[in-house]
């Protein structure tokens, strides 16, 4: 009996190992990995990914299969990006000293000093980017057509662990996207 349930425990034991080589793990985990430890605080590790498509959106579909002539579009599109980011910073400190004398027949003496310094600091900044493009597409007798615009910039993925005597007690992660330039794509489809 005894023998017959090592037996089984060991089989479980292997079809478990199977199923976890066999199931790929996330490409996160392998960025975590380059994380470096350390004894408090936070680690961080950046990848940036440059000139990538970030977005795309088709903008207008042309279909003229059974038209005699050409058909066109004719738009001008404008995009706008606004980025703001704004916070403050704000620190106090505080004293309080007190002094007090006892004279004998007398009576006691006392006197204070106390004081406060406030900071404050805040801050605001806005960026915004205007494009302007004027698109015309033209489908000849028996095509399809079809406008994209392509949004290339720079992909960053940031990964980050916060340690506590090198112990991992968080895990963040994200991805930051800053768009460069706009590309319009005519396609058959």
């Amino acid at each position: 009996m005894c023998s017959l349930l090592k037996t089984n425990i060991r089989k479980g034991l292997l079809i478990a190992l199977l199923i976890l080589i066999c199931i790929p793990l996330p490409a996160s985990s392998a960025s975590y990995d380059q994380v470096p430890r350390k004894f408090a605080g936070w680690g961080t590790s950046t990848t940036t990914y440059r000139d990538r498509v970030i977005d795309s959106e088709t903008i207008v579909k042309l279909d003229n299969l059974y038209g005699s002539k050409d058909k066109t579009w004719s738009r001008t599109v404008t995009t706008e990006k606004r980025t703001e980011w704004s916070g403050s910073i704000s620190s106090s400190i505080s004293s309080d000293i007190t002094l007090k004398v006892g004279i004998t027949g007398v009576g006691s003496i006392g006197g204070g000093l106390a004081g406060e310094i406030r900071t404050s600091v805040g801050f605001n900044y806005a960026y915004t980017r205007r494009s302007t493009d004027q698109i015309q597409v033209i489908a000849p007798p028996g095509t399809r057509i079809q406008e994209i615009r392509n949004v290339y910039g720079d992909r960053i993925n940031a990964y980050a662990k916060h340690f506590v005597a090198w112990v991992t007690t968080k895990k963040v992660s994200g991805n930051i996207y800053t768009p460069r330039y706009f590309e319009y794509v005519s396609r058959r489809y």
